[in-house]
């Protein structure tokens, strides 16, 4: 009977560890699908840039697409409608308000290049969008290292790695 209760006790005590694991995965799985944006079709594309003038040149296309005049100035109706008819899945869907809410979480990251006031109502020039598409691509990559390196944390039982970007 000892046997019996001490086998018992052991595969309670594993069921619960079990239990508190699975509960654990599935509130780290929950947290690393909330680092998403509405952008992150478009920047997984960007991201596959073979070098800074790939990089350039891939960003100088995509504002030549945007953009629907010939004044240079992509405005942020623009910018959105735009976006929307390119072949991502998902489709890239955000607003105007998006767009001004993502400049100004690029400005209280400390980069205040962008005057998002004058952008909302006159649009961007190409120089800016360039500054804009790279801070984003830039949160985008820390984003997908972070969660890999998450993921591969989870999966090695605790083992942690450290980050710096």
């Amino acid at each position: 009977n000892v046997v019996l209760a001490v086998l018992l006790d052991e595969f309670l005590k594993a069921a619960s560890d079990e239990k508190a694991a699975m509960h654990r995965e599935k509130n780290s799985n929950s947290e690393l699908r909330l680092l998403y944006t509405t952008l992150d079709p478009l920047l997984s594309h960007l991201s596959q840039f073979h070098s800074t003038d790939d990089l350039l040149r891939r960003l100088s296309d995509l504002f030549q697409v945007l953009v629907d005049n010939d004044d240079e100035v992509l405005t942020l109706s623009e910018f959105s409608a735009g976006l929307r008819k390119l072949a991502f899945r998902p489709i890239v869907q955000i607003d105007s308000h998006g767009l001004v809410e993502m400049m100004r979480v690029m400005n209280s990251h400390g980069s205040n290049l962008l005057d998002v006031e004058r952008i909302a109502e006159e649009g961007m020039d190409r120089q800016q969008f360039m500054q804009f598409m790279r801070f984003h691509l830039r949160r985008y990559v820390q984003r997908v290292v972070s969660r890999t390196i998450a993921l591969e944390t989870h999966e090695d039982n605790g083992t942690s790695s450290i980050l710096f970007i």
